[in-house]
Protein backbone atom coordinates (compact mmCIF):
# COMPACT_ATOMS: atom_id res chain seq x y z
CA UNK A 1 0.00 0.00 0.00
CA UNK A 2 1.48 3.21 -0.73
CA UNK A 3 1.84 6.58 1.24
CA UNK A 4 -0.81 8.00 -0.44
CA UNK A 5 -3.13 5.23 0.38
CA UNK A 6 -2.08 5.00 4.08
CA UNK A 7 -2.43 8.28 5.03
CA UNK A 8 -5.97 8.51 3.14
CA UNK A 9 -7.08 5.33 4.70
CA UNK A 10 -6.25 7.01 8.46
CA UNK A 11 -8.17 10.33 7.29
CA UNK A 12 -11.14 8.23 6.04
CA UNK A 13 -11.28 5.43 9.29
CA UNK A 14 -9.16 6.54 12.10
CA UNK A 15 -8.08 10.77 11.58
CA UNK A 16 -7.02 10.40 15.66
CA UNK A 17 -4.74 7.85 15.49
CA UNK A 18 -2.50 9.02 12.45
CA UNK A 19 1.49 8.47 12.88
CA UNK A 20 3.18 12.14 12.11
CA UNK A 21 5.98 9.89 11.10
CA UNK A 22 3.67 8.21 8.01
CA UNK A 23 2.80 12.04 7.05
CA UNK A 24 6.08 13.26 7.10
CA UNK A 25 7.11 10.57 5.55
CA UNK A 26 4.37 11.14 2.62
CA UNK A 27 5.10 15.17 2.93
CA UNK A 28 9.21 13.72 1.54
CA UNK A 29 7.25 11.67 -1.24
CA UNK A 30 4.96 14.85 -2.30
CA UNK A 31 8.68 16.82 -2.41
CA UNK A 32 10.58 14.54 -4.27
CA UNK A 33 7.94 13.22 -6.96
CA UNK A 34 5.82 16.89 -7.27
CA UNK A 35 2.91 15.79 -6.51
CA UNK A 36 0.56 17.47 -3.95
CA UNK A 37 -2.02 16.37 -1.17
CA UNK A 38 -3.47 18.79 0.90
CA UNK A 39 -5.72 16.87 3.20
CA UNK A 40 -2.38 15.18 4.01
CA UNK A 41 -0.79 17.96 4.98
CA UNK A 42 -3.31 20.00 6.79
CA UNK A 43 -3.26 16.41 9.03
CA UNK A 44 -0.18 17.08 9.96
CA UNK A 45 -0.29 20.10 10.74
CA UNK A 46 -2.91 20.03 13.22
CA UNK A 47 -0.90 16.89 15.11
CA UNK A 48 1.69 19.79 15.40
CA UNK A 49 -0.97 22.28 16.51
CA UNK A 50 -2.21 19.94 19.29
CA UNK A 51 1.02 17.65 19.88
CA UNK A 52 3.53 20.32 19.91
CA UNK A 53 6.46 17.82 21.37
CA UNK A 54 6.04 16.10 17.63
CA UNK A 55 6.55 19.39 15.47
CA UNK A 56 9.47 19.29 13.50
CA UNK A 57 10.05 23.21 11.56
CA UNK A 58 11.54 21.03 8.66
CA UNK A 59 8.42 19.98 7.72
CA UNK A 60 6.40 22.51 8.47
CA UNK A 61 8.69 24.34 5.99
CA UNK A 62 8.57 21.88 3.50
CA UNK A 63 4.47 22.13 3.25
CA UNK A 64 5.06 25.42 3.33
CA UNK A 65 6.95 25.61 0.24
CA UNK A 66 4.83 23.35 -1.97
CA UNK A 67 1.76 25.67 -0.70
CA UNK A 68 3.48 28.96 -2.35
CA UNK A 69 2.16 27.65 -6.03
CA UNK A 70 -1.44 27.54 -3.81
CA UNK A 71 -2.04 30.72 -2.40
CA UNK A 72 -5.16 29.69 -0.60
CA UNK A 73 -4.20 26.80 0.96
CA UNK A 74 -0.79 28.46 2.25
CA UNK A 75 -3.22 30.97 4.40
CA UNK A 76 -4.57 27.70 6.19
CA UNK A 77 -1.65 26.33 6.67
CA UNK A 78 -0.66 29.45 8.72
CA UNK A 79 -3.39 29.44 10.49
CA UNK A 80 -2.44 26.25 12.01
CA UNK A 81 1.23 27.35 12.93
CA UNK A 82 1.73 29.32 16.72
CA UNK A 83 2.57 32.64 16.67
CA UNK A 84 6.31 32.00 17.64
CA UNK A 85 6.72 29.55 15.05
CA UNK A 86 4.98 31.88 11.89
CA UNK A 87 7.54 35.21 13.39
CA UNK A 88 11.14 32.74 12.87
CA UNK A 89 12.89 31.59 10.18
CA UNK A 90 12.27 30.00 8.02
CA UNK A 91 8.59 30.11 8.13
CA UNK A 92 8.70 33.95 8.11
CA UNK A 93 10.62 34.08 4.84
CA UNK A 94 8.29 32.10 3.29
CA UNK A 95 5.05 33.98 4.52
CA UNK A 96 6.90 36.84 2.61
CA UNK A 97 7.47 35.04 0.01
CA UNK A 98 3.68 33.68 -0.51
CA UNK A 99 2.83 37.82 -0.08
CA UNK A 100 5.13 38.60 -3.27
CA UNK A 101 3.30 35.82 -5.15
CA UNK A 102 -0.08 36.93 -4.02
CA UNK A 103 0.78 40.32 -4.81
CA UNK A 104 1.83 39.12 -8.50
CA UNK A 105 5.60 40.44 -7.72
CA UNK A 106 6.82 37.84 -9.50
CA UNK A 107 10.05 39.26 -10.25
CA UNK A 108 10.67 40.55 -6.80
CA UNK A 109 9.50 36.89 -5.99
CA UNK A 110 12.51 35.15 -7.82
CA UNK A 111 15.06 38.04 -6.36
CA UNK A 112 14.19 37.22 -3.29
CA UNK A 113 14.49 33.44 -3.66
CA UNK A 114 17.81 34.08 -4.73
CA UNK A 115 19.09 36.18 -1.74
CA UNK A 116 16.92 34.63 1.07
CA UNK A 117 16.86 30.91 -0.31
CA UNK A 118 20.47 29.97 1.64
CA UNK A 119 18.22 30.78 4.52
CA UNK A 120 15.94 27.84 4.01
CA UNK A 121 17.92 24.75 3.87
CA UNK A 122 15.12 22.38 2.92
CA UNK A 123 14.55 24.01 -0.30
CA UNK A 124 17.42 22.51 -1.68
CA UNK A 125 15.28 19.19 -1.43
CA UNK A 126 13.18 20.42 -4.03
CA UNK A 127 13.63 19.40 -7.54
CA UNK A 128 10.64 20.83 -8.84
CA UNK A 129 10.53 24.48 -7.14
CA UNK A 130 10.98 26.45 -10.06
CA UNK A 131 8.84 24.55 -12.26
CA UNK A 132 5.63 24.20 -9.60
CA UNK A 133 5.74 28.44 -9.13
CA UNK A 134 6.36 28.78 -12.86
CA UNK A 135 3.30 26.67 -13.58
CA UNK A 136 1.18 28.73 -11.06
CA UNK A 137 2.44 32.26 -12.43
CA UNK A 138 1.47 31.34 -15.81
CA UNK A 139 -1.86 30.33 -14.60
CA UNK A 140 -2.07 34.06 -13.59
CA UNK A 141 -0.82 35.44 -16.36
CA UNK A 142 -3.56 33.07 -18.85
CA UNK A 143 -6.44 34.02 -16.35
CA UNK A 144 -5.77 37.51 -17.28
CA UNK A 145 -4.05 38.04 -20.91
CA UNK A 146 -4.22 36.83 -24.26
CA UNK A 147 -1.02 37.91 -25.46
CA UNK A 148 1.99 39.69 -23.46
CA UNK A 149 5.42 40.82 -24.25
CA UNK A 150 7.60 38.30 -24.07
CA UNK A 151 10.11 40.19 -21.61
CA UNK A 152 7.40 40.55 -19.34
CA UNK A 153 6.98 36.63 -19.41
CA UNK A 154 10.61 36.22 -19.36
CA UNK A 155 11.63 38.42 -15.89
CA UNK A 156 8.34 37.06 -14.69
CA UNK A 157 9.15 33.33 -14.93
CA UNK A 158 13.13 33.51 -14.87
CA UNK A 159 13.49 30.67 -17.22
CA UNK A 160 17.50 29.14 -17.22
CA UNK A 161 17.23 29.24 -20.45
CA UNK A 162 15.33 30.00 -23.92
CA UNK A 163 15.34 26.42 -24.48
CA UNK A 164 13.62 26.01 -20.95
CA UNK A 165 11.23 28.77 -21.91
CA UNK A 166 10.08 26.78 -25.05
CA UNK A 167 9.76 23.67 -24.11
CA UNK A 168 7.67 25.43 -20.85
CA UNK A 169 5.20 27.15 -23.30
CA UNK A 170 4.69 23.77 -25.65
CA UNK A 171 3.34 22.07 -22.28
CA UNK A 172 0.64 25.11 -22.20
CA UNK A 173 -0.08 25.84 -25.80
CA UNK A 174 2.28 29.38 -25.86
CA UNK A 175 3.75 30.57 -28.77
CA UNK A 176 6.02 33.81 -29.50
CA UNK A 177 5.33 35.42 -32.52
CA UNK A 178 7.21 38.71 -32.42
CA UNK A 179 7.87 40.24 -29.39
CA UNK A 180 5.09 38.55 -27.78
CA UNK A 181 3.37 35.80 -26.14
CA UNK A 182 0.40 34.37 -27.53
CA UNK A 183 -1.92 32.57 -25.16
CA UNK A 184 -5.11 30.51 -26.20
CA UNK A 185 -8.54 32.09 -25.33
CA UNK A 186 -10.06 30.67 -22.19
CA UNK A 187 -13.14 31.60 -20.10
CA UNK A 188 -11.00 34.10 -17.89
CA UNK A 189 -9.46 36.16 -20.48
CA UNK A 190 -11.80 36.57 -23.00
CA UNK A 191 -13.62 39.89 -23.35
CA UNK A 192 -16.74 39.85 -21.34
CA UNK A 193 -19.98 41.63 -22.87
CA UNK A 194 -21.53 42.87 -19.86
CA UNK A 195 -25.12 43.62 -20.12
CA UNK A 196 -27.40 45.17 -17.46
CA UNK A 197 -31.24 44.66 -17.10
CA UNK A 198 -33.35 46.49 -15.02
CA UNK A 199 -36.93 46.00 -14.30
CA UNK A 200 -39.49 48.37 -12.94
CA UNK A 201 -43.09 48.02 -12.10
CA UNK A 202 -45.83 50.07 -13.34
CA UNK A 203 -46.27 51.51 -9.76
CA UNK A 204 -42.67 52.59 -9.64
CA UNK A 205 -43.07 54.09 -13.76
CA UNK A 206 -45.98 56.51 -12.64
CA UNK A 207 -44.39 59.07 -10.91
CA UNK A 208 -42.21 59.40 -13.90
CA UNK A 209 -44.61 59.49 -16.89
CA UNK A 210 -46.79 61.78 -14.18
CA UNK A 211 -43.80 64.47 -14.83
CA UNK A 212 -43.33 63.60 -18.38
CA UNK A 213 -47.39 64.70 -19.27
CA UNK A 214 -47.59 67.60 -16.59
Amino acid sequence: MSLQEQAEKYMTHDRCNIPHELLEAFVDEQVSAGTYHMKANLALLKIYQFSPQVRNIDYCAKILIKALSHPSDFVSYMYLLPENVQCAEPVSTLSSLSSLLEGCKFSRFWDEVKTQGPSIPVLKSFPNFSTDVQSHIAGVIASTYQDVPVAVVGESMRFGSDGERDAFFKTKGWTIEGENVLIPSNTENMDKVVQFKEKMSLPQLAPMLSQLTR
